[in-house]
């Protein structure tokens, strides 16, 4: 254990339950454990020391004094070479007041250091109350006391700082003796300084304060000598007297004169000048000149306005040629009306009565293009479909008009030599629809007949149920099989009535390729 002694340490083992009969001695706690052991308990002292300082500068303060500390540490930690020599050395506060027994042995080496005085600043600190602290300058003219080191400090002695300064005495590299040789020659050497001269001690001539007009009034007292004394007399030349220089006359500057040319005009020679009288020469003299000049100011007047006419009708003809004539070739499509059918040419239908209206569906017939497939449209314009049907069916059922509704498509479908009727429209209730031209189917014929061009042979036999492209129908037939009507829903609100099989089936194709292409 350690004792505060260098040289006293002893096997003292701490007491310790061993196995039995083992003695306390047996075995030697190691050297980490006694360094271990020995931190432990300087940090408790370095606490311990610590706190004391603290509670003495408490005290100080609240009695109102600020002590003036001073630190006289012993150093017992060895430093390094570089740390010597740059003065970077760290005291321990903890190794102070050193024995004369160790400081007398060979393995240590002492480095005495005092600290720089420490004071306390009480600028920073806040006020206990307002009797103590009454300002700043009280605070500074306070007597400062000597500060009387703890009883701790003068004992407290480490074993780092006794091994340091052994191990540091033992192994001084070449560099940390090279360094303390030089320093000790520069100690012995006195520095000398060079002599500075302070400027206060220069000698600063006076400055003449003579102006100009002193320099100009000045006269010599005495003549000056004839002779130079700086040359010998083969060197002189006398002195010319001078002479200012003449005045010259004043030149005026020539002022410049406007160049003119001069008019020319051209006068045949007069016959006879001798025998005219003097009024009229006077007269041809006295023509004004300008006269002649305005003449080819006209002429270029005039040959501008007709350059720009010129310019303005070839520019105006270019125009009609090309931009006119390329709007008449456009040809302006006109709108051709709506419909549920696609078609090849139409007419519009406007009548006042049912005689009116079918004379106008029955021109449609002859209109109609020749070809196969080909389709004529008629355009009934501010009827309305209601107005329209019972019109040519004057005895149609009231709730079946009434249930129709715009737009409405009715012509003639051309499938082979004869063209053939058709209509169709749209219904608001499919069932209405569907009661309603049953009922009609007793006047139907007898009110169609008149715009169908199919005559009639043999005897009716009735209206049958058939199925004509996946459609249900209903058709007029006699009694060789022939149909003379048929009439049947395409979907669930349009209406298609024709004059055969074959026109019903076209037309209801064309009204879907119609509504896809829409």
């Amino acid at each position: 254990m350690y004792n505060g002694d260098k040289t006293n340490y002893t096997n003292e083992a701490p007491q310790g339950n061993g196995p039995r009969g083992a003695s306390p001695y047996d075995t030697k706690p190691t050297l980490h454990e006694e360094l271990d052991k020995m931190e432990a308990a300087q940090r408790s002292a370095q606490d311990e020391l610590s706190q004391a300082l603290h509670d003495e500068r408490t005290q100080a303060y609240r009695a109102g004094t600020v002590p003036h500390i001073e630190h006289t540490a012993r150093i017992a930690v060895t430093p390094e070479p570089s740390d010597v020599e740059s003065g970077d050395v760290r005291i321990s506060p903890f190794a102070e007041n050193m024995t004369e027994e160790h400081a007398g042995k060979p393995a240590q080496k002492e480095l005495e250091t005092i600290s720089p005085t420490h004071s306390m600043n009480t600028d920073d600190m806040p006020p206990l109350n307002d009797q103590r602290h009454t300002s700043h300058t009280q605070h500074k003219n306070i007597q400062e006391e000597k500060y009387v080191p703890h009883p701790k400090l003068r004992t407290l002695r480490t074993l780092q700082s006794d091994m340091a300064r052994a191990v540091g005495s033992q192994h001084e590299s070449v560099t940390s003796i090279a360094l303390a040789a030089h320093k000790k020659r520069e100690q012995e050497e006195p520095v000398t300084k060079p002599k500075t001269v302070e400027p206060h001690k220069i000698p600063v001539k006076p400055v003449s304060t003579l102006t100009e007009a002193h320099i100009r009034s000045y006269r010599p007292t005495q003549p000056l000598p004839q002779k130079s004394i700086f040359a010998p007399e083969s060197h002189l030349q006398p002195q010319k007297p001078y002479v200012p220089p003449a005045p010259q006359p004043v030149v005026p500057k020539p002022q410049p004169q406007p160049a003119y040319r001069p008019v020319t005009q051209y006068r045949p020679p007069a016959p006879n000048t001798g025998s005219m009288r003097a009024s009229y020469i006077s007269q041809e003299e006295a023509i004004p000149v300008s006269q002649a000049a305005s003449i080819p100011i006209f002429r270029n007047i005039i040959l501008v306005i007709v350059s720009i006419t010129l310019i303005g009708l070839g520019g105006f003809g270019l125009y009609s040629v090309f931009i006119v004539k390329e709007v008449q070739d456009k040809q302006i499509p006109v709108a051709q009306p709506d419909a549920a059918v696609r078609y090849n040419s139409y007419g519009d239908i406007s009548f006042t009565n049912r005689a009116v209206l079918v004379a106008a569906i029955q021109e449609g017939r002859n209109a109609l293009q020749p070809t196969a497939g080909s389709v004529w449209f008629g355009h009934v314009q501010d009827v309305s479909l209601q107005s329209l049907l019972t019109t040519l069916s004057p005895r149609i059922p009231d709730v079946f008009a009434r249930i129709t509704k715009n737009p409405v498509s009715l012509g003639y479908y051309r499938h082979d030599t004869e063209p053939r009727f058709y209509m169709t429209f749209s219904v608001s209730s499919f069932g209405q629809a569907f009661s309603g031209a049953l009922s009609w189917e007793k006047v139907m014929y007898e009110d169609m007949q008149d715009l169908f061009a199919k005559e009639v042979s043999g005897i009716f036999y009735g209206y049958l149920d058939d199925i004509i492209g996946n459609k249900d129908v209903r058709k007029l037939v006699n009694t060789n099989g022939e149909a003379y009507i048929v009439y049947g829903f395409i979907d669930q609100n349009t209406f298609l009535l024709a004059e055969d099989e074959t026109t019903f089936a076209a037309v209801a194709n064309n009204i879907f390729a119609n509504r896809s292409v829409r």
